[in-house]
C-alpha cells in the first residue's frame, strides 16, 4: 500500500473471501500513529479538509457544514481580533508535535509560529517576561507596536517525520478489525480469558474490544465528567403557534461564542464528552479500543484519544459550557545571548542543563490571540436557524424570513431556554447527525421552560 507522496506500507490482511470482506489486518505502529492521529483532529479542521477536498460536494455532517460556512462568512468585525477567527477557521492541534512523526499526515494545518515585538530595543528591555504571540501582526506588544518578529526554536525540534512512535510505542504491532477496532497482536493475551481468542477479536465477544450500540438521537446524554458546570446562557426560540415548527432563534454573544468555538475540540474530545452513546461511523471503535489500551506499554504516555479533552493554547474561551481543559505554555522558555558580536533570542522547550556566559533563559507571557479571553465581540445580537446559519439579527432580516414562510406574526410564539452543559451537549450532538440541530436538540427541553411574554 502506497501513498501519492512514495511513502509504502505493508500488512498482513486475512480475508473472508465467500463475502469479500476483511476480517482484520495486521499493521505496524506507522500506519496505527495514522490512524490515531484522525481522533486528534479539531471538527474545525474536519470540515476544512472536506470542503478543500470534495469542493461543493462534501459530504454533510449534521449542521457542521452551514456552521463552518456561516463562520466563514461572519464579518471580522465581530471578532475581538482577526486572530480568533482564524482560530476556529484553521485550529491548531493540540498534538501538532506528534504529527509531525507521522509518515502521512491528513492534517496541513501550518505549525504554530511564534512572535514578538518589532521593536527589537523593546524585547531586550523586557527580556525579564518576554510576550509572545501565536500569530503574525494580530496583538500588540506594551509599547505599542505589532507583534510580527518571528522567533524561532533554539535547536531543530526532535519531531522528525517518519520517526518512530507518534502516538504507539517503537516496533508495536496491532490488529485492526475492519470496523477500525485496535488490539495489540497478541493472540495470548485473549486466550488468557476465551477457548477462541481470535474468533473473539473479530466477533467481539469478549471484553477485550468492547462491544458499541448506537442509540440513535436520543436525548439521554452520557458525561464523563462528575463535575457539573454552572455557566447558563440564554437563547429565544421562536416557533409557529398552530404547528409548534421551530422558525429560528435569537441570541447574543456568548451563545454563539459557544457554537463556534466547538470546531477546536478535537474529534476524540467529542466521542469522550458524548459519552460513547453516539456513533459517528467506525470511529468510536478506534477510540474504544484505545481507552481500553491506556496504560498499556505499546502506546507512548500520551492521550490520543483525548479521554479528557484538551484544547491548544490559548484556545479556552470563557463561554465554553463543557469541561475541557487547554495545554498549557509552561513548558517553553526564552533564550538569549547578547555579546558585541552577536545578539539572539529563541523560544526553547527545556530549561537548558548548562549556560555559558552571556547566555540567559526566560519566562514567556503568551498573549491571548482571540482577544478578550473569548472569540466573539460583544454587545450583539445574533440569529440562529435550525442548521446552525449563524447571521446578525436585523428586523428586517427576521421579518423578511416569516414573510419567506407565510407566517404571520399573531401564529407565532416564543420561549426563553437557558443553555448550559446538558443542553449544549444535546446540540452538539444533534448538530454532528442532524441538518435540524436546534430542533432535534433543544425541543425536548421547551417543556422545562415558560413561554415568554410579548
Amino acid at each position: 500500500m502506497s501513498a501519492d507522496n512514495g511513502v509504502e506500507f505493508s500488512m498482513k490482511v486475512l480475508l473472508n473471501k465467500e463475502k469479500n470482506k476483511v476480517l482484520f489486518a495486521e499493521v505496524d505502529g506507522y500506519l496505527a500513529d495514522i490512524l490515531i492521529s484522525f481522533l486528534t483532529l479539531p471538527l474545525g479542521t474536519i470540515m476544512r479538509l472536506l470542503t478543500k477536498q470534495f469542493a461543493g460536494r462534501a459530504p454533510v455532517i449534521g449542521s457542521l457544514n452551514t456552521l463552518y460556512k456561516g463562520l466563514g462568512n461572519l464579518d471580522t468585525n465581530y471578532f475581538w481580533t482577526e486572530a480568533g477567527k482564524l482560530m476556529l477557521l484553521n485550529p491548531n492541534n493540540p498534538f501538532e508535535g506528534d504529527l509531525q512523526k507521522l509518515k502521512i499526515n491528513i492534517d496541513d494545518t501550518p505549525p504554530t509560529k511564534y512572535f514578538i515585538c518589532q521593536n527589537w530595543n523593546c524585547t531586550w528591555d523586557n527580556l525579564g517576561n518576554v510576550s509572545v504571540n501565536m500569530y503574525h501582526g494580530t496583538g500588540k506588544c506594551v509599547c505599542g507596536h505589532s507583534m510580527n518578529r518571528e522567533i524561532r526554536f533554539l535547536s531543530t525540534d526532535s519531531n522528525q517525520v517518519g520517526a518512530a512512535g507518534a502516538f504507539t510505542s517503537e516496533a508495536a504491532s496491532f490488529i485492526i478489525t475492519d470496523d477500525l477496532r485496535i488490539v495489540p497482536n497478541l493472540i495470548g493475551t485473549g486466550s488468557l480469558v476465551s477457548e477462541s481468542p481470535l474468533t473473539d477479536l473479530i466477533f467481539n465477544k469478549t471484553q477485550m474490544v468492547p462491544a458499541t450500540v448506537n442509540s440513535g438521537l436520543g436525548i439521554v446524554i452520557g458525561k464523563n465528567s462528575t463535575t457539573p458546570t454552572y455557566k447558563r446562557m440564554t437563547l429565544k426560540i421562536i416557533l409557529q403557534k398552530s404547528t409548534g415548527k421551530f422558525l429560528l432563534a435569537q441570541t447574543i454573544e456568548d451563545v454563539i461564542d459557544f457554537l463556534f468555538s466547538l470546531f477546536t475540540i478535537p474529534l476524540g474530545g467529542v466521542i469522550s464528552l458524548l459519552g460513547g452513546d453516539f456513533f459517528i461511523g467506525s470511529i468510536h471503535n478506534l477510540h474504544r479500543s484505545l481507552a481500553s489500551l491506556n496504560g498499556c506499554r505499546y502506546l507512548k504516555n500520551q492521550d490520543p484519544y483525548n479521554t479528557t479533552p484538551q484544547l491548544p493554547c490559548k484556545y479556552l474561551s470563557n463561554h465554553q459550557l463543557f469541561p475541557l481543559n487547554q495545554k498549557m505554555a509552561t513548558s517553553l522558555h526564552c533564550f538569549s545571548k547578547k555579546t558585541i558580536y552577536e545578539n539572539r533570542i529563541h523560544l526553547c522547550h527545556n530549561w537548558p542543563p548548562y549556560l555559558q556566559k552571556d547566555e540567559k533563559v526566560h519566562n514567556v507571557q503568551f498573549l491571548d490571540p482571540k482577544g478578550q479571553g473569548s472569540y466573539i465581540k460583544g454587545p450583539a445580537m445574533f440569529t440562529v436557524t435550525d442548521d446552525l446559519i449563524v447571521t446578525p439579527t436585523s428586523a428586517i432580516s427576521s421579518f423578511s424570513i416569516l414573510n419567506r414562510l407565510k407566517i404571520p406574526l399573531s401564529d407565532i410564539e416564543e420561549y426563553v431556554i437557558d443553555i448550559g452543559e446538558e443542553e449544549a451537549l444535546s446540540i452538539l450532538k444533534a448538530s454532528l447527525a442532524s441538518t435540524s440541530a436546534i430542533s432535534i436538540g433543544l425541543m425536548p427541553f421547551l417543556k422545562k421552560h415558560p413561554k415568554q411574554d410579548k
